[in-house]
């Protein structure tokens, strides 16, 4: 799972840098590929990140790129994530923060907003969705949906052509 660049007017492949062991990770921009180790992202980071074989991560600041998580991982966006979420069979995210991109949630998925936490973005969910903060975006697919007592749903406050625009 690289990202894509341009290196001399060519588009190319970046190849993901491989996490294997627990770290803070800080201070590059291109893909990160975690397996099997719990690590902590600070700073900003543009570029794409994927968990594998029970991985976690801990999101403290800003993710600008996907984000992928395969069975048996977790993650906490505490910062902001800005991009796509991909939740495999068994993996778990719980957000503090803010999700600002589409969400997608395989059967056996948990995605949580927690209170003050904020998903912003549209959702197919297969699996399981639980709103204790607040969200605002189209929600599809066959999955479980639990709205909490507090939490909130935004709605569009305008719509271009047939799109819906939420303003935050």
């Amino acid at each position: 799972m690289g990202d894509f660049d341009y290196v001399n007017g060519e588009l190319v492949e970046i190849e993901p840098v491989y996490v294997t062991e627990n770290a803070v990770l800080s201070g590059y921009d291109g893909p990160y590929q975690v397996i099997g180790a719990a690590v902590r992202l600070i700073g900003t980071h543009n570029g794409s990140v994927g968990l594998d074989d029970g991985a976690s991560l801990t999101l403290s600041g800003s993710l600008n790129g996907s984000l992928h998580l395969s069975g048996g991982c977790t993650a906490n966006i505490a910062g902001g994530h800005n991009g796509s979420l991909h939740i495999g069979a068994g993996a778990t995210v719980h957000v503090t923060g803010a999700q600002n991109g589409s969400v997608h949630v395989e059967p056996g998925g948990l995605f949580r907003v927690e209170q003050r936490g904020r998903h912003s973005g549209s959702v197919h969910n297969d699996g399981r969705y639980e709103l204790a903060g607040e969200r605002g975006g189209t929600m599809n697919g066959g999955g479980e949906y639990v709205e909490e007592s507090g939490s909130h749903v935004r709605q569009p406050t305008k719509y271009v052509g047939n799109s819906p625009v939420y303003e935050w």
